[in-house]
């Protein structure tokens, strides 16, 4: 063996074990090239000692056989540990940046070694890469969870007001006719049906109205006969055309006084049945004077200013009766939302929830029934008027409530508390737990924002936990190995 050859073979086996040792020899593939310069640019066979066919990728463009040797599968070409890339990686093993709708990981995610040669969910490096947090027992107990909780989607705004009773459902009872309180045994607060009698009057001039109705109607039948007899006589022409229209003319007369009579009890209060069937009998109370005031609705007494035995006159108030199933509330709306609710209103009826503090978890349904006609000017707000529904008479006047006006009618929606929704660079994330101790970054679709809750649109699921407080711990805590950034090279 001459000596170019000896040394040709010992400087193969030196580059061998560079190689194996993740060293490239340029120097020495240089000197090689140097030495064989003259046959290695145009023919493709092999040098002295190389094995040379036609070139493949790792061959450089001289022909030889000396790229780097395969790597080793848990290395990149800067001795990186990324294995071969898993799910959720680029060619290089780096986490893909996590997207809105892409499904939970399995449970083998981030198993694969990093350039730590430990699993990179283990790694308190590289598990940031990944989208992953670990939490300390101690921080763990720091931290709330919740769920997605559906909540109406529908725009609304908050006003503040107090119960008061629905003028159109308070009737005031006063005295029909000048008399004495015979009897009255209802309290303030008392319940009443519709048709109950409230009280009874005695009344001289009621007993003198039904007298007059007695003979007004006695006069009527007279000459109602008079008028029927002259009739015939005419026939038979024994009486004159005069005394027919006389008598004619008095029944007329008699009619008008009778029905004069007949108004004037049901300007008293006796029913028109009533006053039909005192013609016909005479054992009515109403002849002693005696009338029942019943009442013109259902609800509860909520005033009364009479004993027995007072006199009362004709447009004395005796009583007040309220209807309780229907409440009025005064609310007042801040003058930013002025334009928006005289807009709704001005195109549908304007639904409302009602919640007062005396009655905790309670929601009653209500409606916008008219806007004030100006600002008050001393708190810049708008009086707005609504009806409340109260059928078990539950609310009473004089609280104070609060009410969700509903603007707009929008689709239901999933909620997170806005505390558990967090942002960076522009986009919004939450942290769910991925198992145990360990939390998994995912990028949500938020909607609108209503007061304390954010609409979650995509990105979470119904049973999964979220951090709520304590989620913007979690979030300092990946910054300072930006999440989604790659190893550090």
């Amino acid at each position: 063996m001459n000596t170019r050859t000896f040394t040709l073979i010992s400087l193969f086996i030196l580059c061998l074990l560079c190689f194996q040792q993740g060293v490239v020899p340029h120097l020495i593939c240089a000197e090689e090239h140097h030495d064989e310069a003259a046959t290695s640019h145009d023919q493709p066979s092999a040098h002295t000692g190389h094995d040379h066919a036609t070139p493949k990728p790792e061959h450089d463009h001289d022909g030889h056989k000396h790229a780097a040797p395969e790597p080793e599968p848990d290395h990149d070409h800067a001795g990186h540990a990324h294995a071969v890339p898993e799910s959720g990686h680029d060619h290089a093993g780096h986490a893909h940046e996590a997207r809105v709708g892409d499904p939970m990981p399995d449970s083998d995610f981030g198993l694969a070694p990093c350039e730590h040669r430990v699993p990179t969910i283990d790694c308190d490096t590289c598990r940031y890469e990944i989208g992953v947090v670990k939490v300390g027992s101690q921080a763990l107990a720091l931290l709330s969870f919740e769920r997605l909780q559906t909540a109406s989607a529908a725009e609304s705004i908050e006003v503040n007001g107090e119960l008061a009773f629905d003028e159109n459902r308070v009737r005031c009872l006063t005295a029909p006719v000048s008399g004495r309180v015979a009897s009255v045994s209802l309290r303030v607060g008392d319940a009443v049906r519709e048709g109950q009698t409230l009280l009874v009057l005695q009344s001289p001039e009621l007993a003198q109205a039904a007298l007059d109705l007695l003979k007004k109607q006695s006069e009527l039948d007279l000459a109602g006969k008079k008028r029927d007899r002259e009739a015939r006589l005419r026939e038979k022409k024994i009486a004159s055309e005069q005394e027919k229209q006389e008598a004619e003319a008095a029944w007329e007369l008699a009619k008008i006084e009778f029905d004069n009579a007949r108004r004037r009890l049901l300007i008293f209060g006796v029913s028109e049945k009533r006053v039909a069937a005192l013609t016909r009998q005479t054992a009515d109370p109403v002849f002693r004077g005696e009338l029942a005031i019943p009442s013109p609705t259902s609800g509860r007494v909520i005033f009364r200013d009479v004993n027995i035995g007072d006199t009362v006159s004709s447009d004395k108030e005796l009583l007040k009766v309220a209807d309780l199933t229907h409440l009025q509330g005064i609310a007042q709306a801040h003058e930013k939302h002025v334009a928006m609710l005289l807009s709704t209103l001005r195109q549908r009826t304007v639904a409302a929830e009602v919640r007062a503090d005396a009655f905790p978890g309670q929601l009653f349904k209500a409606a916008v029934v008219s806007p004030g006609p100006a600002i008050t000017v001393e708190t810049r707000t708008l009086p707005l008027r609504l009806d409340i529904e109260n059928p078990e008479e539950t609310l009473r006047p004089g609280l104070f409530f609060q009410a969700r006006i509903n603007l707009t009618d929008r689709q239901p929606q999933s909620t997170l508390s806005r505390e558990a929704v967090l942002s960076d660079e522009g986009k919004s994330f939450v942290f769910v737990r991925f198992r145990d101790d360990l939390f998994l970054r995912r990028p949500v679709t938020t909607g609108r924002v209503d007061g304390s809750k954010v609409g979650i649109i995509d990105g979470v699921q119904p049973e999964q936990e979220v951090v709520s407080n304590g989620a913007f711990l979690l979030k300092s805590d990946v910054l300072r190995e930006k999440m989604g950034a790659g190893c550090a090279d």
